[in-house]
């Protein structure tokens, strides 16, 4: 069946042709991801790594911010305004999820980045040890580069319908 004529070069132009989710990326074998709360339909846009206290000013929304969590304690949070007020500043940024590195600082994810993200909407993963955080970065490219090629075909097929149904219409 056959999109309506334009649909996909609309979708292409408003860049729905290549929407990854928080889902695809904990469906990539070989990550090991696991999410431990929030939405995990929310749309990535890109990867960033940060150990700031404060991330957001390098930020534009959609990003899974990874982190070790090394500058900080498991309860503290980053910059003394504990998990939930980091995680509150990375909502207002818009980022979609934060991937949280175990094995270095931390040998598990803190509760309290947990419990912050679920109250934010904010979606929390797990990064086992063996998963290096490039490892991550080239997952999110590959599937939003799928997607953008993706949509490029689709709307080339929108223009070869176009282009057969304005060749019959003219025959007729």
């Amino acid at each position: 069946m056959h999109r309506r004529a334009g649909d996909a070069v609309r979708d292409c132009h408003r860049g729905d042709g290549a929407v990854v989710t928080v889902a695809d990326l904990l469906a990539v074998e070989g990550l090991a991801l696991r999410v431990l709360g929030g939405p995990t339909g929310t749309r990535l846009r890109w990867v960033a790594t940060s150990e700031l206290d404060d991330p957001t000013p390098f930020l534009e929304g959609g990003e899974l911010l990874l982190t070790t969590g090394l500058r900080v304690g498991a309860e503290g949070g980053p910059g003394g305004a504990g998990w939930p007020g980091w995680v509150e500043g990375l909502a207002r940024a818009g980022v979609a999820a934060v991937g949280f590195g175990v094995g270095l600082g931390h040998a598990e994810v803190p509760p309290g980045l947990v419990a912050a993200g679920r109250a934010q909407g904010v979606a929390v993963l797990r990064v086992p040890p063996p998963t290096p955080f490039i490892a991550i970065s080239r997952a999110v490219a590959d599937l939003l580069q799928r997607g953008e090629r993706a949509a490029v075909s689709a709307a080339l097929q929108t223009v070869r319908d176009l282009t057969r149904e304005a060749g019959a219409a003219r025959a007729t």
